[in-house]
């Protein structure tokens, strides 16, 4: 069982954390994205393609953000959740849009779920990429189940 975090500080912070990942990500600073993940923080972020580790994350960063002539992120807020371990879960809708060097461009939307460690800094422990849908890429991403409709 899980219980919604009723703090809006910690709501606050966590918020905080998404936005900076965003900021950073949209000006290419790749050391400042992979700064909000611990240090051993894990990215499942495409099928296939699972990063272990802050120094992976950053080298997948910036081995790919030259192939960007630019990006947009838009995250939303999150709804946090205690998980009965006592890790702080937060799921938070995005829109993600990149404009390619090479021409052309794509959007995928879907969710991050992280968990969060909780200390001085809040850092991303575990980030998982759930995707709902995309336009204009063939990446294969971790896709969101559907329920089926009644009836």
């Amino acid at each position: 069982m899980s219980n919604d975090v009723e703090s809006h500080a910690l709501w606050w912070q966590v918020n905080r954390l998404l936005q900076a990942y965003a900021d950073h990500l949209d000006r290419a600073d790749c050391e400042g994205v992979a700064a909000l993940f611990a240090e051993q923080g894990r990215w499942e972020h495409a099928v296939g393609v699972c990063l272990e580790g802050r120094d992976a994350i950053l080298r997948h960063l910036q081995e790919g953000i030259g192939r960007f002539a630019h990006t947009h992120h838009h995250v939303g807020p999150a709804k946090l959740l205690r998980r009965d371990d006592g890790t702080l879960e937060s799921t938070a809708y995005f829109i993600a849009t990149h404009l390619l060097q090479a021409g052309g461009s794509y959007t995928v939307w879907g969710r991050y779920v992280d968990r969060i460690v909780e200390g001085a800094q809040l850092l991303i422990s575990n980030r998982q990429t759930v995707v709902h849908l995309t336009e204009g890429t063939e990446q294969a991403y971790r896709m969101i189940e559907r329920v089926p409709l009644p009836g």
